[in-house]
């Protein structure tokens, strides 16, 4: 994993900037980059050198987006992650998260009850969700015939 240090470095700060912890966008893409396609906990906490609770809290916030997955193997006590990221980009995760924002920008619209340039850029924008809302999954589906062609 040594090999790709920079690569995490680099690409971790794309999803800090994004909002995620150092070390929950960090561990993103080391899981998505590890050759086995999953880590230990002891594994993650020895390659970045922080405590055991900063990774379990990162992993905890990963975990509850859907972002990593964890399992036992059987017979063993270690607990194994792995990137999730297919799911992150399914049509049905993302239309949720589409939908949940998009009825909450409508119901902070209703709540203003004012006609002026915010509630109009809002109206923009609920729009536009709404669009992304359809054609999400037909892109998603494109995506994939295309994939299988080739």
């Amino acid at each position: 994993m040594e090999q790709f240090r920079a690569k995490i470095e680099e690409h971790g700060n794309h999803y800090e900037k994004q909002g995620f912890s150092p070390v929950a966008s960090r561990i993103m893409i080391y899981l998505i980059l590890h050759p086995e396609g999953e880590a230990t906990f002891e594994d993650i906490v020895s390659y970045f050198g922080v405590s055991k609770s900063a990774v379990s809290n990162a992993l905890k916030l990963l975990s509850a987006m859907k972002i990593v997955t964890e399992m036992t193997k059987s017979g063993g006590r270690k607990r194994y992650f792995s990137s999730n990221f297919k799911e992150v980009f399914s049509t049905e995760w993302a239309v949720k998260g589409y939908r949940e924002t998009r009825e909450i920008l409508e119901d902070i619209r209703k709540i203003r009850k004012q006609k002026d340039k915010v509630t109009e850029e809002l109206g923009v924008i609920i729009e536009f969700i709404r669009l992304l809302e359809i054609e999400y999954p037909k892109i998603y589906e494109k995506a994939r015939k295309n994939k299988q062609k080739k």
